[in-house]
């Protein structure tokens, strides 16, 4: 099974060196991780960065959402994730992820994100919707209560 992650960028090698290191840290025998960033002409050296790290480079001219659709057409994976180039993925949630889906057959999984400060300490958490909470009572929300770097 092959793992996809999409992370858009732009001008993003503050943080790009860590968000690399904890996708690529998710390889397991169990299934392969795919990176695709799709970077939006960085005037820093991100897509150069990114290519000798070995994920695979993509671009874009429009804002963030035509990057993650560009990013969700190239992917091999069967199941597809978001990571912000300024976010990271903690051990073992990839492993996590294939596990509910196998166990599941979910087509869409949604995890908890924590917010850290510019020093890594906790300063919020965002926990996933209840199980009971379906697809249609999510849509009369209104508005989307479910955080994409989880999704």
């Amino acid at each position: 099974m092959i793992v996809t992650i999409v992370t858009p960028s732009l001008n993003g090698m503050r943080y790009l060196p860590e968000c690399i290191d904890s996708t690529q840290s998710q390889q397991s025998d169990r299934f392969e991780v795919e990176h695709i960033i799709v970077d939006g002409a960085s005037t820093d050296v991100t897509p150069e960065y990114a290519a000798s790290r070995g994920c695979k480079v993509m671009h874009r001219d429009g804002g963030i959402h035509e990057a993650l659709n560009i990013g969700f057409d190239a992917a091999r994976g069967l199941l597809v994730g978001i990571l912000g180039c300024d976010d990271f993925l903690v051990p073992g949630a990839l492993a996590a992820i294939v596990d509910d889906y196998e166990r599941s057959g979910r087509r869409w999984i949604v995890g908890s994100c924590r917010w850290l400060d510019a020093r890594g300490h906790g300063i919020g958490k965002f926990r996933s919707p209840p199980e009971w909470l379906t697809a249609p009572m999510l849509a009369s929300l209104g508005w989307s209560c479910i955080p994409t770097t989880s999704t």
